[in-house]
């Protein structure tokens, strides 16, 4: 660029052209960073949901709800008599116990819940240490509401997210490092 006082003009429309290439990027770009961390945060509130749900459900029917949670690697101890059409990897789903099979709940907030790749569920570390990585984690609702305290080791974009539900409460919650 020349700042020389004869070529004021083309610089300024240099510097324009500069400007508007900038704002055509960022309009872009910026819906697209905003919708990925919208997506994350989705997927979270989403997890944090069906756990409520499935002790709420517990609750109220005053019956044990089964939460089985498909983590994102296969294998591991396989679960009798679960319904293989409604297992998929990276999933949450409920189930009932009814004449010793496991039967996936009726309700469609607690069917099967399929998470992004993005959103990774990758661990499940129960109270007392047990930590599961692969295959399906089968939990226990009980009448009351309560389960046995876990936390749901998330992998998020790089970065490790963890959800812990606690054995008496309801409600889980995020929590930066366990």
């Amino acid at each position: 660029m020349n700042f020389s006082p004869g070529n004021k003009g083309f610089t300024l429309v240099e510097l324009l052209v500069v400007i508007a290439i900038l704002a055509v990027m960022a309009l872009i770009a910026l819906p697209r960073i905003s919708g990925f961390m919208n997506s994350q945060r989705q997927d979270s509130a989403l997890l944090m949901a069906y756990l409520t749900a499935v002790s709420d459900e517990a609750y109220i029917s005053g019956e044990t709800k089964y939460l089985c949670i498909h983590l994102n690697m296969p294998g591991g101890e396989s679960i009798g008599h679960l319904d293989k059409n409604n297992i998929k990897q990276n999933s949450l789903s409920t189930y009932t116990l009814s004449n010793d099979i496991f039967e996936i709940s009726s309700r469609k907030v607690l069917g099967l819940r399929s998470f992004r790749s993005s959103f990774i569920l990758h661990q499940v570390i129960f109270e007392g240490g047990r930590i599961v990585e692969r295959g399906n984690v089968l939990i226990p609702f009980y009448a009351d509401g309560s389960s046995e305290g876990f936390i749901i080791r998330i992998l998020s974009d790089g970065k490790d997210i963890f959800v812990r539900k606690k054995s008496i409460s309801k409600t889980p919650l995020i929590e930066d490092v366990i």
